[in-house]
Parts: C-alpha cells; sequence; structure tokens
C-alpha cells in the first residue's frame, strides 16, 4: 500500500501568494483535490491523506506532525510562487539522498512536459515541510500568481487538471503504482421493437390470436392507454365464456 500525504500550501487566513484576481490557497488545493481525485479512481493500492480538504489553515508543524504520525511514504507539497517571475520549479531538502533525488526528478519531468511554462529547474532548500517530514519529500512551485501570462493558465481548469495528473504520473512512475483495470463499457445493442423475443413468441402469438393485440411493435412499451384496451378485451371475453350458454 502506497500512502501519501499531500499538502496543499496555505489556507484560511493565510491566503499565501496573491495576484491577477487569484489566491494561492484555491489553486494549490484545486490542483491537490485533483490529483487525490486521480491517484483513487486510477490507480491500485493507494491511499492519500491530506493536509487540508478545504480552506483551512493547519500550521507547518501540524501538516510535518500528520504526516509523521500516519508514517507517509511521501509527502507532496503544492505551491503557487510569487515575485516577478514566471516558471515551474520544485524543490527537494538540501543535502537528501539520491532515492529522494531521483523521485524529484520523475516527478518534476512529467510536470515540465504539460505545464507550459518555463522549467526553472530541480533545486534543494530548507523549507519546513520538506525538511520537518520524516519520509521522502517534494514541493512544486507551480507558476507564479503575479505574472498574467501563468495566472491566465491556473483560472482554466484544464491546465488544473493537467498538472495534477503529471503529479500523478511522476508519482507512478517513481513508485510503481499499479493502475486499475479499465472496465469494459458493456454495449447494449437498441431494442427492434417489431420483432418478438424468442422466449415471448409463443405466448405472444397466442395473445394476438385470442384478439388482445394487434399483432404489431411486440418490443414497444405499453401504455395506459393499450393497458385499457388489453383489460377491456380480457374483460369482454371473460363475460362472454360466463354468459356462453352451457350444452344440453
Amino acid at each position: 500500500m502506497f500512502k501519501l500525504f499531500l499538502d496543499p500550501g496555505h489556507g484560511g487566513s493565510d491566503p499565501g501568494a496573491v495576484g491577477n484576481g487569484l489566491e494561492e490557497k484555491d489553486v494549490t488545493l484545486a490542483i491537490s483535490l485533483n490529483i487525490r481525485d486521480i491517484l483513487e479512481k486510477e490507480y491500485r493500492d493507494v491511499v492519500v491523506m491530506m493536509s487540508r480538504t478545504g480552506d483551512t489553515f493547519p500550521t507547518l508543524q501540524e501538516r510535518t506532525n500528520a504526516a509523521n504520525r500516519w508514517r507517509a511514504d511521501y509527502y507532496l507539497s503544492i505551491h503557487i510562487n510569487s515575485g516577478g517571475g514566471t516558471g515551474f520549479e520544485s524543490y527537494v531538502d538540501a543535502g537528501v539522498d539520491s532515492q529522494t533525488v531521483s523521485i524529484q526528478n520523475s516527478i518534476h519531468s512529467e510536470i515540465a512536459k504539460v505545464i507550459g511554462i518555463r522549467d526553472r529547474g530541480k533545486k534543494q532548500a530548507r523549507f519546513h515541510v520538506i525538511h520537518a517530514s520524516s519520509m521522502p519529500a517534494l514541493l512544486t512551485e507551480n507558476g507564479f500568481i503575479d505574472n498574467p501570462s501563468d495566472a491566465a493558465k491556473m483560472k482554466d481548469l484544464n491546465w488544473i487538471q493537467n498538472v495534477a495528473r503529471a503529479h500523478v504520473v511522476g508519482l507512478a512512475k517513481a513508485f510503481n503504482l499499479t493502475k486499475k483495470p479499465v472496465q469494459e463499457e458493456r454495449q447494449v445493442a437498441e431494442r427492434d421493437i417489431h420483432v418478438v423475443s424468442d422466449w415471448a413468441k409463443q405466448d405472444w402469438d397466442e395473445a394476438v390470436a385470442n384478439g388482445y393485440f394487434d399483432g404489431t411493435r411486440p418490443g414497444a412499451p405499453l401504455t395506459r392507454e393499450e393497458a385499457a384496451i388489453v383489460i377491456n378485451r380480457l374483460r369482454h371475453n371473460l363475460l362472454a365464456l360466463i354468459n356462453k350458454p352451457s350444452n344440453p
């Protein structure tokens, strides 16, 4: 079982970076919820815990404490940048082992393929969430919210979904996640209402011969008007049988 601790940056009273009518906390949550949904829907043996699923603000220590107590296999923190630049970058803790760098390489390369902005590179820094977490960790900065071109992408739901999926593809490659089998959609042939089913043919022929139906459209739904006709025909036939004089 692969246990991912997923951390949408900021939230609640802390909006994070702000620009072009957007707040970082909203964009990070949108990307993160999509990451969670894709993983849980499409991959086997994956469980996701999120630091927040709404507009709340867990402290940085609360986030890493939760991941450590849960003994997550990986910590992924989603952020949006600001400061007048443009582009995407990712961070691991300073001086990490080769495994953590390898996972960073896998996820970073997949995001760079689809994000549509400049690749600012793979970096290292002592950010709390990737330093205080006891498992391998990555923080991604997915564009600059104060850059009009970057921000325009953040307002596009397709961009949000594509960036989320790229995170997932990178995780899947790094941790050898297995996709769930695609369920084949059962093809249902359209019924020909003019053809009687084999299992009903004998009864259908008998009902037609006795005058309850006119022999047309055996596969069509029965309306209340048609039901009234059938009931009355049955009633008349029963009355005729009851009133039929018996043989001496």
